[in-house]
């Protein structure tokens, strides 16, 4: 799950500016000072309107990795710089790095998660003891953990993307919650597996990881494995 500003904080951050406009008005006597005083303030405001009000919703956010999930991508307590722009025109791709909304609709509107797109729309995709096999290739994974040696899905039968969605798995395979460990609850005793996340579902594209200062870096998608 990761962590975003909370609208209370914004909404504590603007009402300071605010009063803080206010107070000078009233505070400083000396013209000069004043405006520049003023000015200042006012700049403050109308930059922290534009971050809050306009590129934060819209274009994009910073989010605080809670977890072990994607390393050694991404470590706990890095900070990463969303964009939320990047799917406007396109669809995710093989090897980005994504934010989506929870696949279980009891907390999709709560919970964001950050995985790897690993299969998009039509990819046939299985994971075996030679590594990860996308339309009966296989796929070099460098920015994995370690080897794992796991059979998924079970019964070593691929498993088709269907168009419009996406398979998402973490790079620290053995302690990521992702689309091998998703399930959906059709009656009190039914539940199948539920691995896919829907394209509309995807809130951005991590970009960069722009905090700590030692760890700054920008997420590049991995080039294309080379044909055969």
């Amino acid at each position: 799950m990761l962590t975003a500003d909370q609208p209370w904080q914004i909404i504590a951050l603007l009402g300071s500016l605010v009063l803080l406009r206010l107070a000078v008005g009233w505070a400083v006597r000396e013209p000069n000072g004043r405006a520049r005083v003023v000015e200042f303030v006012d700049a403050a405001l109308i930059a922290t309107l534009l971050v809050f009000c306009l590129i934060r919703p819209l274009v994009a956010q910073a989010y605080c990795i809670p977890s072990a999930s994607m390393v050694p991508t991404l470590r706990e307590g890095d900070r990463v710089l969303v964009l939320k722009a990047a799917y406007w025109f396109g669809l995710p791709q093989h090897g980005d790095i994504v934010v989506f909304r929870h696949p279980d609709e009891a907390v999709a509107g709560k919970v964001d998660l950050i995985k790897r797109v690993i299969g998009t729309g039509g990819d046939l995709l299985q994971l075996d003891d030679r590594g990860l096999r996308r339309n009966n290739r296989l796929i070099p994974e460098p920015y994995t953990a370690e080897h794992m040696s796991e059979v998924w899905p079970v019964g070593a039968y691929p498993l088709r993307v269907p168009q419009g969605h996406v398979l998402l798995l973490g790079d620290n395979r053995d302690e990521s919650q992702d689309s091998r460990r998703w399930t959906k609850e059709l009656t009190s005793e039914v539940v199948v597996d539920a691995p896919f996340v829907p394209c509309e579902d995807i809130r951005g594209r991590a970009c960069a990881v722009f905090w700590p200062p030692t760890r700054c870096h920008v997420l590049r998608r991995p080039a294309p494995a080379a044909e055969p």
